[in-house]
């Protein structure tokens, strides 16, 4: 009876670890598409960004611009402006859309967790 028990124990262990392996990779996976997603996020903060540091500075233009009474000018700068502004807005709007979609982080790897659990309480209790 011992050696069914070693052999058993054994079995176990090697399942265990092979699981272990498994959810391992899965959170390699899983790190890396939410890397990933936030580089993502950050390359298009960082253009809305500079969007808005242009149509700041533009609205600086057109400011000067007004004061200095030229007609062309001021159309070139209102233009540039509006456009930059436009820019901005859109970039947050689509950054906010992505961050309000953005699935939770490691979601898969801790569905895969419980389900582990739940096999593992289930194992145990066909087992008593």
């Amino acid at each position: 009876m011992g050696s069914g028990l070693s052999e058993r124990l054994r079995r176990l262990l090697g399942h265990a670890a092979a699981l272990a392996a498994t959810r391992v990779d899965l959170f390699g996976l899983e790190l890396q598409e939410e890397l990933e997603r936030q580089i993502k996020h950050l390359a298009l903060l960082l253009g809305v960004l500079l969007c808005a540091a242009l149509a700041a500075i533009f609205g600086a233009v057109l400011v000067l611009v007004l004061a200095w009474h030229s007609g062309h000018l001021l159309a070139a700068a209102t233009a540039l402006m509006l456009c930059f502004a436009a820019l901005a807005l859109a970039g947050f709007v689509v950054l906010r859309r992505c961050l309000q979609r953005a699935p939770t982080p490691f979601a898969v790897t801790l569905e895969e967790f419980q389900r582990d659990a739940e096999s593992m309480r289930t194992a145990r209790e066909s087992d008593s």
